[in-house]
């Protein structure tokens, strides 16, 4: 029986789990220090993680998910359809993709895409921009920013 996969396996469960519990906003996971016995080797000893180098991963993948789900109907990555696309948006001003044609209130919007904008527009779009034809809301925090960790993942 090959013990490490066990071992491998358990560690990985427990750093999951560790995290999950974890406010985003803490820094990094401590592990406890502990030696487990790895059959005829060296003790293995748990490491400091930090927990933005896992969550970065982790909301970037849960933010595809949520993007596909929440805005998949009207958006697309790479192609205009309802709204335009979305590859890219990091940085961009809003209401300048060149083939996409906006509402008056996207294109006389003067505003740069960043975090803050981003969630303050998926939060209430009338709020930012008063006769944008986008009315869907997005009232989960946690949502929003996966999101927009996704978004940004894609203007890299």
């Amino acid at each position: 029986m090959n013990i490490r996969p066990k071992i491998a396996l358990g560690l990985i469960a427990a750093i999951a789990a560790f995290i999950v519990v974890q406010s985003p906003t803490e820094r990094a996971v401590s592990m406890p220090s502990a030696s487990v016995a790895v059959h005829d080797s060296a003790p293995v000893e748990a490491q400091f993680i930090p927990v933005s180098a896992l969550m970065s991963g982790r909301a970037v993948m849960s933010g595809k998910q949520l993007y596909t789900r929440r805005c998949g109907a009207c958006h697309s990555v790479d192609q205009n359809r309802v709204g335009p696309r979305h590859r890219g948006l990091f940085g961009r001003k809003a209401g300048t993709v060149p083939d996409y044609r906006y509402t008056k209130a996207l294109k006389q919007l003067n505003l740069r895409w960043n975090e803050k904008n981003l969630d303050r527009w998926l939060a209430n779009p009338t709020a930012v921009a008063p006769g944008t034809a986008m009315g869907f809301r997005l009232k989960d925090p946690v949502e929003r920013k996966q999101i927009i960790a996704y978004l940004k993942s894609l203007s890299k």
